[in-house]
């Protein structure tokens, strides 16, 4: 997707209500990730949100919610790990784990957890040198 007020590229992701929120009240599962999101703005360990919305319109998508986000062209860690050809240098892989450990320790200082992080919540830019957290659907504030 590319936005053309700034002719940068953006993901959009479409959330399933019933499937990826377990079927609970999608409005108030939908207000409190926005809420979370929202408090994480401008953090450059966190993948930031550029839209979102619920898809009322479209009948392939009732409900969803779609997120439009920064878009991660390097994919996610579960991506890089399954296309690299032999071993990743391990201060690769120092540099991705800091990096994400960083992002789970700025969570919970501001007392939210995650509550998903695996490969496919972790989001690389910058040709892999760059993590940055993202999938805050099932997270909680405390």
């Amino acid at each position: 997707m590319r936005k053309i007020e700034d002719g940068r590229e953006y993901a959009a992701r479409f959330v399933n209500p019933s499937i990826e929120m377990g079927g609970l009240d999608y409005k108030k599962r939908y207000t409190r990730y926005l809420s979370i999101v929202s408090s994480l703005k401008g953090q450059d360990l966190i993948v930031q949100l550029k839209d979102c919305f619920i898809n009322s319109d479209s009948v392939s998508y009732p409900h969803h919610l779609v997120v439009i986000s920064e878009l991660a062209a390097d994919g996610s860690l579960t991506d890089y790990i399954e296309n690299y050809k032999g071993l990743i240098p391990e201060e690769q892989i120092m540099n991705i784990f800091t990096q994400t450990l960083l992002a789970i320790d700025l969570l919970h200082r501001n007392r939210i957890f995650h509550r998903n992080i695996c490969t496919n919540s972790v989001l690389l830019f910058n040709k892999g040198r760059k993590a940055k957290l993202f999938g805050f659907i099932d997270s909680r504030i405390v």
